[in-house]
């Protein structure tokens, strides 16, 4: 089709696939397979902006989570008997991408599903992320790990203060 004739003095070319709908056009109109020659507003000049429709989403019309609904689903999510490692990772990354310290019960869950996996490393990365979630807050993390406490003993973790990692 390139280059046919087309009852006009010009030929067919790639100038009339082109699309616009500028500011200087009625909204939503566009002009297709017209020569840039032949269209009633031509296209403006390079420094104009192009106009396009934007589609704007409204999030806010669900239902909030509480802070209990919340907890509740991470420990559900940590406690399921099936997880596997990299359930487990993608869990903890996401839940440390919030803007939020993680519950004591949450990560009680989270040290227990890494004691199902066999995986110290994992369960030493959580206490070092949520000693880093902290901030610079730093009563947050001495409460974490006093609520952790039994469980880490239960379940034999050290922290990483008591392996000598934060003196690094």
């Amino acid at each position: 089709m390139v280059g046919q004739k087309y009852g006009r003095s010009e030929t067919f070319t790639q100038e009339w696939l082109f699309v616009t709908a500028s500011a200087y056009e009625q909204p939503h109109a566009f002009c297709l397979a017209q020569p840039e020659s032949e269209r009633v507003n031509p296209r403006p000049p390079v420094d104009h902006c192009y106009l396009a429709p934007v589609a704007s989403r409204c999030y806010s019309h669900g239902k909030q989570e509480t802070d209990e609904e919340f907890d509740a689903r991470w420990v559900t999510y940590f406690n399921k008997p099936d997880i596997d490692a990299w359930e487990l990772k993608k869990g903890m990354n996401t839940l440390i991408g919030y803007d939020l310290v993680p519950e004591p019960k949450i990560l009680d869950a989270a040290l227990r599903a890494c004691r199902r996996l066999n995986d110290l490393a994992s369960a030493i990365r959580i206490l070092e992320a949520v000693k880093d979630k902290a901030g610079p807050h730093k009563e947050i993390y001495p409460y974490v790990i006093q609520e952790l406490r039994p469980t880490l003993s239960e379940l034999g973790i050290s922290t990483p203060e008591e392996l000598g990692m934060d003196k690094a």
